[in-house]
């Protein structure tokens, strides 16, 4: 490779995994071909560096690679230097798209290894060679990785990620109290019925930081109610194998509740949420079209009043004063979680402690069916048939467990609130008392037969929910 004038050259650098984000390595690989470049008396036009990326991973974009294609397909220079070939190439197809592009073009690449014409087939064979091994060294690697993830998993070892855990030391093992705190305080909300914008709107009016410093969404709060490790359980891949080495921040039977309350519902924006404000804002109903009331203020006064906005409402339509209606609806809420017979039949429907072990249990040995099920796919001695049979026996118990746990999620809220005293429903939530007024009673406004201060109860009507 001679020339009079100097060499173009361009410098490709890479990193697979930097867990600062730092730069100081792919510095030391800039370094090296800065060194190469000067012996083969080449100038350098422009760096591109790809830093916390893998090459063998297809599903991973690398801006740095994509923009050193652009230049190599409009011929910008004569000679790619890189540390070593496995920064630039780990899959047999990007070593094809790059030799495509390099077709009528006088391209090299150089390392501190030597130099490759990429016109010449010798050396063309010799980088396929290159590059196929080292896309078989990083199968071997993913694999051992793999094998060593799944052996900590089964021993129910922490596994350290990039950000630790809420809830949770670095470590994985010692639980932050505060933090701890925040998780139990989030998960009776839930679980008592409010919703996760309410709990959302708690947390960031509250001033509770996040682990990173970003703002809280409502996707990570899901994640972290969700998480087997707040109920100290180990994880692989999304699915749970067995007990962690740590202690849990709630039982396993609160996280499988938590699960089962929070993954039907749907996904935020992650802005910041517009918690209710009125206790039966789209909870009373108007009489006449039977949609949901809303509150407004007053023009002449600074109170405000439920009132029907459907403007197909065939009338008439209702309004009543806020203050009124909302003192007497919560009066009979506290009135009807303190009825006798529903006492004693939320006493009589109460649920099985086990149930959400049970199905703990059955996904286990689930997983365990599809594993032998995989096992036996190339054997002819044993039909497969039965394993899938046994599968789907799993499947119908589990689902008879949960839509059992789903039936009696109701009666697990009014449980919690039966015999409520008024002070105590005062100091509620604003969530969690519409919640409780919504599994107790269906209220509808009626149109008002007199005028005048005070409140008529006529005018309302309250039908039990229970």
């Amino acid at each position: 490779m001679t020339s009079h004038a100097p060499l173009r050259a361009a410098v490709y650098t890479r990193l697979s995994y930097s867990p600062d984000g730092s730069l100081e390595t792919t510095d030391r690989q800039e370094a090296d071909c800065r060194r190469v470049a000067e012996r083969l008396g080449a100038s350098i036009d422009e760096v591109f560096c790809d830093n916390n990326r893998s090459a063998w991973r297809r599903n991973v974009r690398r801006p740095g690679w994509e923009k050193l294609l652009e230049g190599i397909a409009a011929g910008r220079w004569d000679l790619v230097i890189t540390y070593h070939g496995d920064r630039l190439m780990r899959q047999p197809r990007d070593l094809e798209e790059l030799l495509t592009l390099a077709d009528n073009k006088a391209l090299s690449l150089a390392s501190a290894q030597g130099v490759r014409d990429l016109s010449n087939a010798d050396d063309r064979f010799i980088l396929r060679i290159e590059v196929a091994h080292a896309c078989r060294s990083s199968d071997d690697t993913s694999r051992r990785v793999s094998d060593k993830a799944k052996a900590a998993a089964q021993a129910g070892r922490f596994q350290p990620g990039r950000y630790r855990g809420y809830g949770y030391s670095r470590d994985g093992m010692t639980i932050i109290e505060p933090e701890a705190a925040v998780i139990r305080e989030a998960a009776d909300r839930v679980l008592a019925g409010a919703s996760l914008r309410s709990v959302l709107h708690w947390l960031i009016t509250s001033g509770v930081p996040t682990v990173t410093g970003a703002a809280w969404t409502r996707a990570a709060v899901r994640g972290i109610l969700t998480h087997p490790r707040i109920a100290g359980l180990r994880a692989l891949r999304g699915e749970v194998v067995g007990p962690g080495l740590w202690e849990p921040i709630v039982d396993r039977e609160t996280w499988e509740d938590l699960c089962r309350v929070l993954t039907p519902r749907r996904r935020g924006t992650g802005r910041p949420p517009t918690a209710r404000v009125h206790l039966l804002s789209g909870i009373a109903l108007c009489a006449s079209c039977e949609t949901g009331l809303t509150a407004h203020r007053r023009t002449d006064h600074a109170s405000h009043v439920y009132y029907c906005a459907n403007p197909t409402c065939p009338g008439p339509k209702v309004s009543r004063a806020k203050t009124h209606i909302d003192r007497y609806v919560a009066a009979a809420t506290v009135g009807k979680l303190n009825e006798p017979d529903l006492l004693d039949r939320l006493d009589s429907s109460r649920r099985e402690p086990d149930a959400a072990r049970e199905i703990a249990a059955l996904e286990q040995r689930k997983a365990d069916a599809e594993a032998t099920l995989r096992e036996l796919a190339d054997r002819g001695d044993v039909d497969p048939r039965l394993v899938a049979e046994s599968i789907s026996g799993f499947e119908r118990r589990i689902a008879e467990l949960r839509g059992r746990l789903a039936a009696t999620e109701r009666d697990r809220l009014l449980m919690k609130y039966a015999g409520i005293t008024r002070e105590t429903w005062d100091a509620l939530p604003l969530d969690v008392q519409r919640v409780l007024v919504a599994s107790c009673l269906r209220v509808t406004v009626l149109p008002s037969s007199r005028r005048g201060p005070g409140f008529d109860p006529e005018s309302v009507r309250l039908d039990p929910v229970v």
